[in-house]
């Protein structure tokens, strides 16, 4: 995209960031530039340039860690709308500010956002909250979406191999970059077709399989 894009989103390259991102974009399609990293980037705001962006959306990252460069956009006339489990306060306040922030233990940012979204996007709410270990989360989740025991563990595997892709110290350490693994991912409305009809999410799977298979073998006792 251009550098005059006005629309940014922004999140966490982990399975609730990812995923919260995918329900707002079949939410609200409208073309934007996505900014995302790995599960250490957790700054990421500093990288919206203020002097072009006219909105913005957060999911996933600290407000307290950006508040900063957060403040910077507002102040540039920047709109926001942030949705985050990792703080319930807001340090930041803002008349341009939407804070969806709670940090309660049965919550993630997934389900921030479906709730928001009065559950408009939910299977996808349940793969981050699978990724993000929320078990008794997402399972609440998929009864709501009347989801099947097996399609519940589909996506349970799907949440828990996005989510494993966004660990390491930089994007050589892992199978795909956050960036690349969410252009693939939506171009499902349905995350059951991603889990049965994207080969990078079989690659997914099979390289956590087989790295935790490498690492009991060699656990020490």
């Amino acid at each position: 995209m251009s550098d005059d894009v006005e629309r940014y989103i922004v999140c966490n390259g982990d399975a609730d960031g990812l995923c919260a991102a995918l329900q707002w974009r079949w939410h609200d399609p409208r073309p934007a530039t996505l900014i995302t990293g790995l599960k250490r980037d957790v700054e990421l705001l500093r990288r919206v340039p203020p002097t072009s962006a006219r909105e913005v959306v957060v999911f996933d990252l600290s407000m307290p860690r950006n508040a900063r460069a957060l403040t910077a956009l507002l102040e540039h006339g920047v709109n926001v709308r942030y949705f985050d489990h990792h703080a319930a306060n807001t340090p930041v306040r803002h008349p341009r500010l939407q804070a969806h922030l709670d940090s309660h233990a049965n919550v993630c940012t997934c389900v921030l956002v479906d709730r928001y979204l009065h559950g408009a996007r939910r299977a996808w709410a349940v793969v981050g909250a699978w990724g993000d270990n929320l078990a008794s989360g997402a399972r609440r989740l998929a009864r709501l979406a009347e989801l099947s025991n097996d399609q519940c563990e589909t996506l349970r595997m799907l949440g828990e191999a996005i989510n494993y892709n966004a660990y390491g110290d930089t994007e050589a350490d892992v199978l795909i970059a956050p960036a690349r693994l969410y252009d693939l991912l939506a171009s499902y409305r349905d995350p059951l077709d991603a889990a049965a009809r994207e080969p990078v999410v079989a690659q997914l799977m099979a390289r956590q399989a087989d790295d935790l298979r490498q690492a009991k073998q060699t656990a020490t006792y």
